[in-house]
């Protein structure tokens, strides 16, 4: 895997997107140990996810997360089972780290938000690159 973040948006609504979204999604394959996921991602994904709480209400979905927790940062952590995606009401925009498969459904379940797909993402870039998104969603 290139080291080097590689983001794509996937998938754009027509103009709901703006600069500080209500609900915004992540979705990762696993927790580090039960999955693969390097040290090095584990991190990357933290620092996004603390990040994006400035822009809107985080909620991250994973592989092997046992119950619902809130950490720290207000960042709310959800079980991901069989790759069944949590149900909103309202979502501006979701994360994808790294798994094809979580991409395709979240393209699915998720027709009318912007989905962006990160591919071994180091935090500096995938925020930078995140917020540039954002700001040229919003014009």
């Amino acid at each position: 895997m290139n080291p080097e973040l590689c983001l794509t948006v996937t998938s754009a609504p027509s103009d709901r997107f703006v600069t500080a979204p209500r609900n915004i999604l992540v979705l990762s394959p696993g927790k580090e140990g039960e999955h693969g996921i390097a040290t090095s991602d584990e991190e990357s994904l933290a620092s996004v996810t603390q990040w994006l709480t400035q822009h809107g209400y985080v909620y991250v979905a994973r592989e092997g997360q046992k119950a619902v927790e809130d950490d720290a940062f207000g960042v709310r952590h959800l079980p991901l089972r069989h790759e069944a995606l949590p149900a909103f009401g309202s979502l501006e925009l979701v994360v994808v780290y790294d798994n094809l498969a979580l991409l395709q459904a979240a393209q699915e379940q998720y027709p009318d938000t912007l989905v962006v797909f990160v591919e071994s993402a180091s935090s500096m870039s995938a925020r930078a690159q995140l917020a540039s998104l954002m700001l040229r969603r919003a014009e």
